[in-house]
């Protein structure tokens, strides 16, 4: 939200003042969770400036169970850490088994 304040040579400074003082207070009350999702939104390292504007693309489906996959983000060390990928949304299990993950994998770009 912005908030706009305006002098109008009145004598009315004092009531600027308190409405900054009143914003102030409003942003440092907002809570923790908001605060980091907007860290992450400020964060744009890896992102395009069309998924800024639109949002990221709906994900694809895995080719093994026509489910929508699982965008994951690498966390090992190495070249590629902070990549993002798709992935089976379904858990890990034997491959044998159709309710474990299959072999779907594809780079978000």
């Amino acid at each position: 939200a912005v908030v706009s304040t305006q002098s109008t040579g009145k004598g009315n400074d004092s009531n600027i003042a308190s409405n900054n003082t009143t914003v102030d207070a409003i942003i440092n009350a907002t809570p923790p969770s908001f605060k980091q999702a907007s860290n992450k939104i400020n964060d744009t390292s890896g992102v395009s400036a069309k998924s800024l504007l639109t949002g990221l693309p709906k994900p694809p489906l895995c080719s093994g169970h026509k489910l929508r996959s699982t965008l994951k983000t690498v966390t090992k060390d190495g070249k590629t850490k902070g990549k993002r990928f798709y992935c089976c949304s379904l858990p890990i299990g034997p491959s044998s088994s159709p309710k474990s993950q299959c072999n779907f994998f594809k780079w978000l770009d």
